[in-house]
């Protein structure tokens, strides 16, 4: 099961083409559920929020729910240098995305202080105030950056907190500690994201895997 993420990640693909390659994997805005395969897992990278805006020159949310190849004439070098290096990728990609990607970090200082205000549950309109832009422009800049937008951002956070604590207490408990109104908020976001109810998940009842070599590759 691979859970909903916010996160863009730069994956080396060994088993793909015959080739290493790199290929990009995208936010994820629901559960994904696949039958592996049993060929080699990939090493990964993740990006900032401001290296995928600057490294792609287009939006994240182009990416939302993707997994592509990276069109970079600097993809195939980067990929045989990450192959010789798969336990250090920072080593391999960390100089090429300071010099590809310059204004990363003021555009990651940007986005950390809206999701660290969007995670705490605080409405749009008041992050927006916060950071002194207007809700609009909070929207379509997290957006382009994230690949989700500022509220669907919030729900699968709130949703990784709830999976990373199941188990641990009753469902209201994680409801609450989550962020939610009540329980059955829970359940209507916890279905919309990973397919089932929350009970059904704990008991191991999960949507029936596909196959997905393309992911498996990646």
């Amino acid at each position: 099961m691979h859970a909903p993420t916010t996160t863009t990640e730069l994956a080396l693909s060994v088993c793909h083409s015959g080739s290493p390659e790199l290929m990009v994997l995208g936010p994820r805005t629901r559960a994904l559920y696949y039958e592996p395969k049993g060929g080699p897992l990939a090493p990964r990278f993740r990006l900032t929020a401001g290296q995928a805006r600057a490294l792609f020159g287009a939006p994240v949310s182009e990416f939302t729910d993707q997994v592509v190849p990276f069109l970079s004439p600097d993809a195939g070098q980067l990929a045989h240098r990450w192959t010789d290096a798969p336990l250090d990728p920072a080593a391999v990609l960390g100089p090429y995305l300071a010099t590809a990607a310059p204004a990363a970090d003021r555009e990651t200082r940007w986005v950390d202080a809206a999701a660290a205000r969007l995670s705490t549950g605080s409405p749009i309109a008041v992050v927006a105030d916060d950071l002194g832009v207007s809700e609009r422009h909070l929207r379509n800049r997290f957006a382009a950056a994230v690949g989700v937008s500022p509220k669907h951002y919030a729900r699968i956070q709130r949703i990784r907190r709830v999976l990373g604590d199941i188990g641990s207490a009753p469902f209201a408990q994680l409801a609450a500690q989550a962020g939610y109104y009540d329980q059955s908020h829970l359940g209507r976001e916890f279905r919309q994201l990973m397919g089932v109810s929350p009970a059904a998940f704990a008991a191991g009842h999960t949507p029936a895997p596909r196959h997905c070599s393309t992911l498996e590759a990646a």
